[in-house]
């Protein structure tokens, strides 16, 4: 028999007042979109890709090229990414299909 709970101490995803993990529904997508524009619509690039991947913050910011695969083979392209120091700087990847 378990004695204490193995969740104990494990930090939840932010939720909304509603209960749900923050995620975009397509009509605040599309209206954070209308809101780029003048001096922030150069901001367009780095925001689709925070959202349609997942990335942190710091992950978006740290990337290089050398980690971005934009073949021309849906199935090839991907993102890679160095995890912090603390996770022993492992990297991960991720598939890129549904924005390029």
């Amino acid at each position: 028999m378990i004695k204490t709970n193995p969740c104990d101490g494990i930090k939840r995803h932010k939720v909304d007042d509603k209960g749900r993990i923050f995620v975009l529904e397509e009509d605040e997508e599309k209206r954070l979109f209308a809101a780029l524009t003048g001096p922030k619509e150069k901001f367009k690039s780095v925001v689709s890709l925070a959202l349609h991947t997942g990335l942190r913050l710091h992950e978006v910011m740290g990337l290089k090229w050398d980690q971005v695969n934009l073949s021309d083979n849906e199935d090839e392209r991907e993102i890679r990414v160095l995890s912090r120091a603390r996770s022993g700087g492992l990297s991960r990847s991720m598939m890129w299909r549904s924005i390029c």
